[in-house]
């Protein structure tokens, strides 16, 4: 890690100085109890295909908990958006940004997710509006999705992915400056 910024400090609950020159994976390894981790091996593909093509890489919703550093060996649990852009020198990619939106207020553990809903859920719903708005770039899609969940979480009291869905639909119309095609 060559840099961080305040925002990314914030998110992952880690001190710049203990991030800074220390390889990724040993700040920010899988969960050891979470037996379907597979933050490592996403992330790592995906600034592997970053690397290769020399072109920005979206990863959807990605469950990625982070190091506890109140509790060594334990983690947070944590629900990202992730997107990896090439940083080039002429036509060599030297680097990798890494931007990630935590969403895991919009998509709580298991156990406390009551009628939330899960990563399954939005990523299908994201799927459906992006068939219908296919000139806007999934990560559009998807960050209007969890924001109008996010809306209706605090304007309901209560979350509802179908409300959510259709007022992101009705955000992605203006946006696109067209009706959604059938899905």
């Amino acid at each position: 890690m060559r840099s961080v910024n305040a925002a990314f400090e914030r998110a992952s609950a880690h001190p710049r100085d203990a991030m800074i020159g220390r390889p990724l994976f040993e700040v920010f390894p899988d969960n050891p109890a979470d037996v379907e981790a597979d933050g490592v091996a996403n992330l790592a593909d995906s600034l592997e295909k970053t690397f290769r093509r020399g072109a920005q890489h979206w990863m959807g919703v990605q469950r990625y908990d982070v190091p506890d550093r109140q509790r060594p060996g334990e983690f947070l649990y944590r629900v990202w958006m992730p997107v990896n852009s090439p940083i080039r020198d002429g036509r060599k990619t030297i680097a990798a940004l890494h931007h990630s939106q935590d969403i895991s207020r919009v998509v709580p553990p298991a156990a406390s997710r009551r009628c939330f809903p899960g990563t399954a859920e939005f990523r299908n719903t994201a799927d459906s509006l992006g068939r219908q708005f296919p000139g806007l770039p999934a990560e559009v899609v998807l960050g209007v999705l969890t924001h109008s969940h996010s809306v209706l979480m605090e304007t309901l009291g209560a979350p509802d992915l179908e409300q959510a869905g259709h007022l992101a639909r009705l955000r992605l119309e203006a946006r696109a400056g067209h009706p959604a095609l059938e899905s």
